[in-house]
């Protein structure tokens, strides 16, 4: 997990987000993420570097609102974090204390989730 600071662009910030993440987690071969993440040689830089393709989810012009395909796994993910009020907003100066913030927030879910398993 990475935070960036808000003035890198969500593309720029994915080379440091998905360099981590494939650094820690080899097996990974195809990236899902929005249409917003297909500039700036992302995909490129993914198959020269990591052999890894990219999957990007764009909307149809014209149609409305229209449920993504597999755009909910992100959605929904966001929601769990953000029931920690804390997460609801930035206060911190550090992109470390928001990560950590993250990484609590993530423990918290996944020990309430194994308790709501052990009863």
């Amino acid at each position: 997990m990475a935070v960036t600071p808000a003035d890198v662009s969500d593309a720029r910030g994915a080379y440091r987000v998905l360099g981590q993440a494939l650094a820690r987690y080899p097996s990974v071969r195809i990236v899902i993420a929005d249409s917003a993440y297909d500039r700036e040689g992302l995909l490129e830089w993914l198959l020269l570097e990591w052999w890894v393709g990219l999957d990007c989810v764009g909307r149809e012009e014209g149609r409305g609102f229209v449920v993504l395909p597999r755009r909910w796994l992100v959605e929904r993910s966001f929601a769990w974090l953000l029931r920690c009020r804390r997460l609801s907003r930035c206060y911190d100066v550090l992109c470390e204390v928001e990560e950590a913030w993250l990484w609590m927030a993530g423990a918290r879910w996944l020990m309430r989730r194994i308790a709501r398993n052990l009863s």
